[in-house]
C-alpha cells in the first residue's frame, strides 16, 4: 500500500480493499455454478457417450455375427 496515505480504521480498509463484495459474492457463485453445471454436464454426457459406445459395440457384435453366418 502507498504509505503517503492516512491511517483508516480496519473496516473502512477492508472496505477500500473490496469495493464491491456484494459483485464478488456474485462472481463466487457463479463461477461455482458454472463448474457444477461443468461437472454434471461432464458426467451426464461421459454416461451417454458410454452407453452409446456399449450400443455400438454390441451393434458392431451383432453385424460380425450375421456376416459370419453369411459366409
Amino acid at each position: 500500500m502507498d504509505t503517503k496515505q492516512p491511517n483508516y480504521t480496519k473496516a473502512i480498509a477492508l472496505d477500500r480493499a473490496h469495493p464491491y463484495p456484494s459483485a464478488q459474492k456474485a462472481l463466487n457463485s457463479a463461477i461455482t455454478t458454472t463448474i457444477g453445471l461443468g461437472l454434471f454436464g461432464g458426467l451426464c454426457y461421459a454416461t451417454c457417450c458410454g452407453c452409446f459406445a456399449i450400443i455400438l459395440a454390441k451393434r458392431g457384435e451383432m453385424e460380425a455375427k450375421e456376416n459370419e453366418g453369411k459366409r
